[in-house]
């Protein structure tokens, strides 16, 4: 799992992602997490002609974080993914996130 700051670039989430072969990147500073940008989210600005060289993460990205602790069963995973009409739950054990 990686992380970018709230005032990094979505091009530097972007190329993050491409390295690491990954789908989206969480959005932290000083160790909270804020969001989630997801590959979805880069499109629609890249859809609107927009640089991503020039926007902000902040603005982006989709917040609140969605979470589940690691003690919880898959199937409680699968009806907040549902409720919430998501792809990525970030997974936490102890207040921190542990994976997606």
């Amino acid at each position: 799992m990686k992380a970018v700051k709230p005032d990094d670039t979505v091009m530097k989430a972007v190329k993050i992602m491409n390295k690491h072969h990954i789908g989206s990147v969480i959005v932290s500073k000083n160790w909270v997490a804020h969001g989630i940008i997801t590959e979805r989210d880069v499109l629609k600005i890249v859809a609107k002609r927009k640089n991503p060289s020039k926007i902000l993460c902040r603005s982006i990205m989709s917040k609140p974080l969605i979470t589940i602790d690691s003690v919880k069963e898959v199937a409680d995973a699968v009806k907040i993914m549902v409720k919430n009409k998501i792809k990525r739950l970030a997974v936490t054990r102890k207040g921190r996130i542990v994976g997606m």
